[in-house]
């Protein structure tokens, strides 16, 4: 009777040991917000994103409190705007650049003017339930890598 506490104990530091021993299932990196002149409705975000999982994932929903709404889109062609994107597969193990020119972040309403050097605050959602919270920086410019 004496012993069965601290195995148990050991077993359950060993199991919540183990949930966590992996990492998340998407990481995160190159994470700015173009900069905007006032009055701008719609910003564009940048980052690039890595499955860290074994199996393919999606992107089921992306939000901010600093902004109305938050989705996918393609690149500007020509005259046209940019269109949302419905589906994102982020396959396993391999980044996924969202740059200026390609796929990006379209972060639309913004709540405050945002300036230089402000922080704005990134919810993904992914399809296998996880999902990440991350801190941008709104810049003129790409950071350095």
């Amino acid at each position: 009777m004496k012993f069965r506490l601290p195995i148990v104990m050991l077993l359950l530091a060993l199991a919540w040991s183990t949930a966590f021993a992996d990492g998340p299932s998407v990481s995160a990196s190159h994470i700015w917000i173009k900069t905007a002149p006032p009055g701008v409705h719609v910003l564009s975000g940048y980052l690039t994103l890595e499955n860290n999982t074994d199996k393919p994932l999606k992107i089921t929903g992306i939000s901010s409190p600093d902004f109305k709404s938050v989705d996918l889109g393609t690149a500007n062609v020509g005259a046209h705007a940019a269109m949302p994107l419905t589906s994102v597969p982020l396959p396993p193990h391999k980044p996924l650049e969202f740059k200026p020119g390609g796929p990006h972040l379209r972060l639309m309403q913004p709540h405050r003017q945002l300036y230089e050097g402000d922080m704005v605050t990134l919810h993904f959602n992914f399809s296998d339930g996880s999902s990440l919270t991350l801190m941008a920086s709104v810049t003129g410019q790409a950071p350095n890598s």
